[in-house]
This record gives C-alpha cells, structure tokens and sequence, in this order.
C-alpha cells in the first residue's frame, strides 16, 4: 500500500512492504513542488547540542533523527537511506515481525 501527503512545498510518498522475514519496510519519497526527489533525510547516529546550530549541523533535523535511529535500533529494526522499488532515493524504516501488532503476511 502506498500514501500520498502532499502541499505547496512538495509531497511525502510513503509505501509499507512487507519483508520476507514477516516485518515491515516503511519507505519514504520526498518530493519538491516541481516533483523531483529531494535527497533523504541525512542519518546521524549521536545528537550533540553545542549550541544553536545544531540544527545546521544535522541537516535542520535535529534531536529527532537521532531519536528515531536510537528507538529503531532498541525495537531490533535499522533504519537506512538506499533506493525505493522505483529506483528514487528513499528512507528506509525496517520494522522487526515480532515488534508489529499485526502479521503483514495475514493483514495483507
């Protein structure tokens, strides 16, 4: 299943895939207005507010990004930037089976 948000600034494409080990791969597409891929998100491992900056620093993501790998790599899943089904640049969210509410393979 694929979802679509979009507004004046672009539009989020985001496609759940299910992985042959019964997880779930959650693939994000950032596209501008004019529809060209924007590049992913950049990933960084450790936040370090020096001062305020920092948000230049990680690309105007801040705490968040590295929030989101720290809790992605407790509940066992990885989170990585590669290539959508489409061949784009994307986001990926790989979820663990055993961490889902549901089996993809049954709600499929």
């Amino acid at each position: 299943a694929a979802v679509a948000s979009q507004n004046d600034e672009g539009q989020i494409e985001v496609a759940f895939i299910p992985c042959a080990s019964g997880g779930l791969n959650i693939s994000l597409v950032d596209r501008d207005a004019a529809g060209r891929v924007r590049a992913p998100i950049q990933l960084q491992e450790n936040f370090e507010h020096q001062d305020d900056a920092s948000s230049s620093k990680y690309g105007g993501t801040g705490i968040e990004i590295a929030l989101a790998i720290k809790f992605t790599q407790l509940i066992g899943g990885d989170i990585s930037n590669d290539h959508s089904v489409k061949g784009e640049r994307a986001t990926h969210l790989v979820i663990p089976a055993d961490t889902l509410p549901v089996d993809i393979a049954q709600a499929a």
